[in-house]
């Protein structure tokens, strides 16, 4: 799952998440402007923030290096038929990301480190996780 797709999926997951008390944010490392263009392109409801010094994905531990592989294409593919398609990559392109849960004291309480582009944690799987979590 591309980081497009993932923030399309995310959208209707933001309110069941509210409901749990839980803030939905976004977390990109290109520059504000691709920022704003990526909420406006994309119509994304909840907060993204920048990070173009990587220090957010350095406290998480999220890995860097070659993000694509045989299973990114397969994906590729797959993202591509379901109307979502990879763009002009903006930002570091080595930088893979992930998600986390972070508690209103700053506490790290669940990380998930993307190995490669399409590693991305199901909306069920974060739901679940937060449900866990906070509910």
């Amino acid at each position: 799952m591309f980081c497009r797709e993932q923030a399309a999926l995310l959208k209707p997951l933001e309110v069941q998440l509210a409901n749990l008390g839980c803030t939905l944010i976004a977390i990109g490392n290109g520059t504000s402007t691709m920022a704003l263009d990526f909420v406006e392109q994309f119509e994304i409801p909840y907060t993204v923030y920048t990070d173009p010094n990587k220090e957010t994905y350095s406290v998480l531990g999220m890995r860097r290096g070659v993000g694509i592989g045989l299973g990114t294409l397969r994906s590729a593919f797959s993202v591509r038929s379901e109307g979502f398609k990879q763009g002009k990559i903006a930002g570091d392109v080595f930088q893979q990301g992930g998600e986390a849960f972070i508690n209103q004291q700053g506490q790290i309480l669940w990380v998930h480190r993307c190995i490669n582009a399409e590693d991305h944690s199901s909306t069920q799987h974060l739901l679940e996780t937060a449900q866990r979590l906070f509910g």
